[in-house]
């Protein structure tokens, strides 16, 4: 299948940033250059060391070492704002070797003590049940302390291996949502914190695959990433599975 030079009929309200790899709007095959595709707005991102894998669905793999794609933070149509309303969607694929740790899917981080970081965790026993390839969000505010997140919830949900899966996070104020393909009921959690993590881009850059920069960067993810899309609201269950149902198809 070759590359589409468009985006099957998801939810367009409130969406800010649509990265997908299988839409030759956003890659062209080749380069370090990722345009988001929203809006008529060219938002730039940059990959670093991510492999495009030319095999459908396409997609961006990630070795786990060193792999991540930059947001810039020039980029301000996001419509992300600390406290707010927004969710994230991704179309991910992970296998047995992502190994027994923690692996951030997307991340916004202002220094030591102001960060938000939606991650993957697989750091519990195995087959205990408990931190098994599940979502897991971390947030802290402008008081909170570099080496331990405000405010953590990890989900008792975990992600499928060796196939493709849309997973989501939705907030609201303090409250948090994790969902996984066409299961849009799980609960989710709530934490002062998550009122209060960082969560836009106004003076930082924001990441795909990794967790902080610098000297701090840690936690890359491992696995392949073909979409993620940003919206400025909470999508209901509805608008969710619509996401699904137009995408399913390509990652069968």
């Amino acid at each position: 299948m070759a590359l589409v030079h468009s985006t099957p009929d998801i939810i367009r309200n409130g969406l800010t940033y649509l990265f997908d790899i299988g839409n030759h709007k956003c890659y062209v095959g080749t380069g370090t250059t990722v345009n988001a595709i929203t809006n008529s707005v060219a938002g730039i991102s940059t990959v670093s060391g991510a492999v495009y894998n030319t095999s459908d669905p396409k997609s961006f793999v990630f070795d786990g070492t060193d792999d991540y794609i930059t947001i810039d933070k020039s980029y301000n149509e996001l419509g992300l704002v600390t406290g707010g309303d927004y969710t994230i969607i991704a179309w991910v694929y992970i296998d047995s070797n992502f190994g027994q740790e923690r692996r951030n899917i997307v991340t916004n981080f202002s220094g030591a003590t102001q960060h938000f970081s939606w991650v993957l965790d697989n750091t519990g026993t195995p087959g205990s049940g408990s931190y098994n390839y599940a979502m897991g969000l971390s947030c802290n505010s402008t008081s909170g302390s570099d080496g331990g997140p405000g405010g953590w919830s990890d989900s008792d949900i975990s992600i499928p291996l060796d196939q493709w899966s849309m997973i989501s996070i939705r907030l609201g104020g303090n409250s948090v949502k994790f969902t996984i393909d066409d299961n849009v009921s799980y609960g989710g959690a709530t934490s002062t914190k998550f009122g209060e993590g960082t969560m836009n881009n106004s003076g930082n850059d924001m990441y795909i695959g990794k967790n902080r920069t610098g000297a701090f960067a840690a936690d890359y993810f491992k696995g392949k990433i073909s979409s993620v899309m940003f919206y400025n609201r909470q999508l209901s269950n509805n608008e969710l599975l619509e996401n699904y149902n137009s995408l399913k198809g390509r990652y069968a």
